[in-house]
């Protein structure tokens, strides 16, 4: 079966999306509740609570900040056969500060 994010910053979140939030972030609820598209906005505290890994993938021309890491490493330095465990090869640490 297929499942909503129904916490804070889900399309029915009438608490967390102030009608500010909702303007720059150019979010409709309404049109969210009728369309899913497997989009959803979730808290970084929740985030981090319920998932243990992400993969992002997206346009860059969407967000009006950005920065962008290139990087290199022999493929033979990292484990076998073992996609989930990076332990070996290059990490990075995304750190998200907002202004008070």
């Amino acid at each position: 079966s297929h499942l909503r994010w129904k916490g804070r910053y889900s399309e029915n979140d009438v608490k967390n999306w102030t009608p500010e939030l909702q303007k720059y972030l150019n979010f409709d609820p309404r049109t969210a509740q009728k369309i899913d598209n497997g989009i959803f906005w979730i808290s970084w505290d929740d985030l981090c609570q319920y998932y243990d890994v992400i993969y992002l993938s997206w346009n860059p021309s969407l967000f009006k900040e950005s920065t962008c890491i290139h990087s290199t490493w022999d493929a033979k330095q990292g484990p076998v056969k073992d996609a989930y465990s990076l332990a070996n090869n290059p990490q990075y640490k995304l750190e998200v500060q907002c202004p008070q």
